[in-house]
């Protein structure tokens, strides 16, 4: 269109923020997340909704991409915005209600949305190229505000009470289940509140070879990593029976670990040192390894000494000197009131003292030893010079010292942790790598959690619920790889961004390439014959890199609606 030979009393001119927006619906587009939706969300039979059901998706996830606004007032978030240039699809303001949402969520839960996602991961997957081995596997809850009935029908889960994770025991509650590979979320599970972390992993091992096949990975290179929680017999079967490695830790309270660190105490000198290097810094542990038996089964064991972690600690074992001293002082002033008549009573007593109040004494030695004092008799004073004999009463004394020895390998002994594999052949180094990677799960989980993805949920039934939960899994996943990707591309050809605050970026974060966009406006031509889209300015490099990165071409930003 010949911009020169437009009437322009006819013609409606707007310019629209419209970037961050865009690069959500057009990075949604890379996974077919619309024809993925339609084609398991619309009936074969009956009238195609007036909206396509992968356009509300789509709607719904730029809305919760975007900082904290409420999902009930959509019709307010997208009042000012060009809803067919985001979405590709003429949409009236007047179509945006909270029924068509409800609705969606419905057919959503109908269409089953765990199989929704796979399907969404695999073609992420498939589309940049992404190869991984390991799956680090952890859950999490999330607090419920409204009232919602405990009981569930089959198939629902169910909202209750449960192993807080956000120390809120007064609420109800629904767990979430992830799995991340290299940071990217490739699995997500909406679970019932009461769902304890053993039970989930052992489902999760009967089902993670769809995951497996799913993704393509090479289940002989496949590993399994999850907490402590992993450790138990039945899941070192069913992983058996499986063929599946596993990598976790040891839950220290165990037996088996509480022997395996006194084998680290004994080895200390002989500790193999090992780097790992992570973007908060580099940590120095210590390291040995050895294979014991658990419950029939060969496990290779890794104690790992850091001594970083002794400031914490520290504090830990410092809360306990105290509460000895405090106890020590409670005793004293207690015999100190207390006589005995005969030696043998005090001897007696002594005896006991140690065997019931002392025994659990860590960083104290306690003498204890009985005093003998003389004392006049009772009765009225005698006139004579002489006052004759004198009784003989007893006191027990009692003494402490701090141990300082005691007190330093206690603190070592805390700063050792001990992480494990069922496969005997993997080196202690290779089995403690893996296992420091499982905090990539938390870093999900923080986003997940965050009030500016998702703050409250108030949604009228629990199927409802669960649909939304788990389109807030695939906003994540979506959002994760494009993470991945673009630090990966960067990487390759040692590029970087510029991101918010001017700040040159080789790895930036889901959050900072989000933000770049905030400078993309779109300006709007709208005639009685035509429309036509166009940027304001020339792109930021940085969007260019990052539209490169994400073989988004800079066209489909203005080009696909006219």
């Amino acid at each position: 269109m010949n911009l020169n030979n437009i009437d322009l009393s006819k013609t409606k001119i707007t310019t629209h923020n419209e970037g961050k927006a865009l690069f959500i619906s057009k990075l949604l587009d890379q996974v077919n997340f619309t024809g993925v939706i339609n084609d398991n969300l619309t009936s074969s039979s009956g009238r195609n909704p007036d909206i396509s059901y992968g356009t509300v998706g789509k709607m719904m996830i730029v809305t919760m991409c975007d900082d904290q606004h409420p999902l009930s007032r959509m019709d307010e978030y997208y009042k000012s915005k060009d809803l067919e240039g985001i979405f590709n699809e003429k949409i009236e303001l007047n179509q945006i209600n909270d029924d068509r949402f409800g609705g969606f969520l419905d057919r959503l839960y109908e269409a089953n949305p765990r199989k929704i996602f796979s399907m969404l991961s695999a073609n992420a997957f498939g589309r940049y190229s992404i190869k991984v081995n390991n799956i680090n596997f952890d859950t999490t809850s999330k607090v419920m505000w409204g009232q919602y009935d405990t009981g569930s029908t089959e198939g629902e889960i169910s909202i209750t009470f449960g192993h807080s994770k956000q120390k809120r025991t007064d609420k109800k509650q629904i767990k979430i289940g992830l799995g991340t590979a290299n940071g990217i979320v490739v699995d997500g599970k909406v679970l019932s509140g009461n769902m304890d972390d053993r039970t989930y992993n052992n489902v999760n091992l009967t089902e993670v070879e769809d995951v497996i096949k799913n993704l393509n990975i090479d289940k002989e290179k496949f590993i399994y990593i999850a907490d402590s929680s992993l450790f138990t017999e039945s899941n070192l079967k069913e992983a058996k029976s499986r063929n599946i490695t596993l990598i976790t830790s040891l839950p220290g309270t165990s037996t088996f670990a509480k022997d395996i660190k006194v084998e680290a105490m004994k080895n200390f000198k002989n500790l193999k040192e090992v780097t790992i290097n992570r973007k908060k810094g580099t940590t120095i542990y210590m390291i040995g390894e050895g294979i014991g038996d658990f419950k029939d089964h060969n496990i290779k064991y890794v104690y790992c000494y850091n001594e970083s972690l002794s400031s914490v600690k520290e504090g830990k074992l410092e809360c306990k000197k105290k509460a000895e001293i405090k106890k020590v002082n409670k005793e004293i002033q207690y015999y100190t009131s207390r006589k005995y008549a005969c030696l043998e009573d005090a001897t007696k007593e002594i005896k006991e003292v140690e065997r019931k109040k002392f025994l659990d004494m860590k960083f104290h030695d306690i003498l204890l030893s009985v005093e003998e004092k003389e004392k006049p008799k009772r009765g009225r004073p005698s006139k004579h010079k002489n006052p004759g004999k004198v009784e003989i009463e007893y006191q027990i004394k009692i003494k402490s010292k701090f141990n300082e020895k005691k007190y330093d390998e206690s603190l070592k002994k805390e700063c050792i942790f001990t992480v494990c594999s069922n496969d005997t052949s993997l080196t202690g180094e290779k089995i403690l790598r893996e296992y420091k990677t499982q905090d990539s799960v938390e870093k999900r989980f923080q986003q997940l959690k965050s009030p500016q993805f998702v703050n409250s949920l108030y949604l009228e039934s629990v199927k409802r619920i669960e649909a939304f939960v788990y389109l807030m899994l695939i906003t994540l996943m979506v959002l994760s790889i494009a993470e991945y990707v673009v630090r990966r591309e960067l990487k390759t050809d040692n590029g970087f961004i510029i991101g918010p605050g001017k700040i040159k970026m080789k790895q930036p974060t889901l959050k900072a390439i989000y933000q770049v966009f905030h400078t993309v406006q779109i300006i709007k031509i709208s005639t009685p014959d035509t429309t036509i889209r166009q940027l304001n300015e020339e792109l930021d490099d940085s969007v260019v890199k990052i539209l490169s990165c994400l073989g988004i071409s800079e066209s489909s930003l203005t080009n696909e609606c006219k």
